[in-house]
């Protein structure tokens, strides 16, 4: 928990509710990126014009 913990705290905070929406899924998990882009898309996570590429992004660096 410790771990997990130090990470959030060093993420930026629009990232930190990217984290914090796949702790909705059970550990190990597999979660459809493309669903989760989506996801995120509605969850108004994601603002850019290019919001696939800017999702894809936020994905790899949470």
């Amino acid at each position: 928990m410790k771990v997990i913990q130090s990470s959030y705290d060093h993420l930026e905070g629009h990232l930190k509710s990217c984290l914090l929406y796949m702790a909705l899924f059970p550990e190990d998990y597999e979660i459809p990126m493309s669903n989760l882009m989506m996801w995120w898309m509605a969850e108004e996570f994601v603002l850019n014009v290019d919001k696939e590429c800017v999702g894809r992004i936020y994905l790899i660096e949470a």
